[in-house]
């Protein structure tokens, strides 16, 4: 119900018999480690990777060729954005 579906966290809270949705926040988060909107995202994003990869027949694999201490360029651009050390600078536009 939480991951498969997109139902309001109060509609969840109220089925599972709590009595607010702040009480299942509370109780999720002492069970799970965080809170249960965010653990929806982080789950459905999970599955959305998988099924990526599925889709794109990516494996485990293709990366045997990757030297992990090889080192890399921080300073690259994507399209018309230039990306440095893993932030966005600010662009006008």
């Amino acid at each position: 119900m939480l991951i498969e579906g997109d139902a309001p966290l109060v509609e969840i809270a109220l089925a599972l018999r709590f009595s607010s949705q702040a009480n299942f926040t509370r109780a999720f988060k002492q069970s799970a480690g965080m809170a249960p909107g965010l653990y929806r995202r982080e789950a459905t994003a999970a599955r959305d990777m998988i099924a990526l990869r599925v889709r794109s027949g990516f494996k485990e694999t293709d990366l045997a060729h990757i030297d992990p201490g090889e080192s890399y360029d921080e300073n690259f651009s994507v399209g018309q954005f230039r990306l440095r050390g893993g932030t966005i600078n600010a662009i006008n536009i």
